[in-house]
């Protein structure tokens, strides 16, 4: 199994996240059951999660609580406030991040490298306010 640690940096509130290790499990109980909460995942009548509870009728659902925030975020980008920012950053971020000259105009009087925005990705999102701000 791997073992990582996630934390959030209180200095620039960015999520920080490093491996630690390979650890070999010797016990295999099952207690605990995390899902995304998708139904294939988590169906009461053929989902992974029924599928597993029969199999292990001690072990406890649990939704997973990075999916919830995922869910929560996306509810909120349909604001028209915050869907009229991302949409501005975006456009922001390709009027550089797709000119070699205005990057490096960029980069050279402000120092700052601004990536590409994954539409899925929250936390590079993320860093690009960050950038922006």
């Amino acid at each position: 199994m791997a073992l990582g640690l996630r934390v959030l940096d209180n200095e620039n509130f960015q999520i920080r996240e490093k491996f630690m290790e390979f650890a070999v499990v010797e016990d295999l109980r099952c207690e605990i059951l995390g899902y995304d909460g998708a139904v294939n995942m988590n169906g009461h009548l053929s989902g992974a999660q029924t599928f597993m509870s029969n199999k292990y009728p001690l072990a406890t659902y649990v939704h997973c609580v990075a999916h919830s925030l995922k869910s929560v975020l996306t509810d909120l980008s349909n604001i028209p406030d915050i869907k009229h920012s991302m949409t501005v950053f975006r456009e922001i971020v390709n009027f550089f991040y797709f000119g070699a000259k205005r990057s490096a105009v960029l980069t050279a009087y402000t120092e700052v490298n601004l990536k590409g925005v994954c539409k899925t990705q929250s936390v590079e999102r993320h860093n690009v306010i960050q950038v922006l701000k």
